[in-house]
């Protein structure tokens, strides 16, 4: 049986190490968070952010899987909205099915799952763009390989040591600590 997450609230009683503020902007984490995390656990600010991110992406799934059933039903479809009753319940099945992955990946995050740490040499990469026209950001560390945005990219150095703290189910990055500092 896995024991479950204590949740601590409140700050260390210790001080923490200060942290570069480049990664602290960019990757929206403080000194306490980077403390927390190196003890193993989620701040209390951490845990916040997960639920809500949670909630989101429930949400999001939901209208997503929605949209077409509720398009079918206000449609006059007449005698094709028969057959179309199978493809619905498809629809909500695959809606329930990822609203469950979703649902218990970040609980096991915010509850069961310890928080994962690796450290070792960064390799930024980008991809060239497809026909979205968007560039893929990727850092990865020890073949751990993480999506990153413009500002977390630019604020990280290649080839040098860090530090990366972030649940290990969602793979949701909580903390950043640059080694070679």
């Amino acid at each position: 049986m896995i024991a479950k997450r204590k949740i601590v609230y409140g700050y260390p009683s210790t001080e923490p190490a200060p942290a570069d503020p480049y990664l602290m902007a960019a990757f929206n984490f403080n000194e306490y968070d980077l403390h927390f995390n190196q003890q193993g656990d989620l701040s209390d600010r951490q845990f916040k952010d997960l639920r809500e991110r949670r909630t989101y992406i429930i949400l999001f799934v939901t209208l997503v899987a929605t949209f077409p059933f509720i398009l079918g039903m206000t449609a006059n479809l007449g005698s094709i909205y028969v057959p179309l009753i199978g493809f619905y319940i498809v629809i909500a099945i695959i809606w329930l099915k990822l609203v469950w992955m979703y649902w218990s990946r970040y609980s096991n995050d915010m509850y069961d799952a310890p928080i994962a740490r690796v450290t070792g040499d960064v390799q930024l990469s980008f991809e060239s763009p497809r026909r979205s026209g968007t560039y893929a950001l990727t850092m990865t560390i020890n073949e751990q390989h993480f999506q990153l945005n413009k500002p977390q990219f630019l604020a990280m150095k290649n080839r040098d040591v860090y530090t990366v703290y972030y649940t290990p189910n969602s793979k949701y990055l909580l903390s950043i600590a640059h080694e070679d500092a």
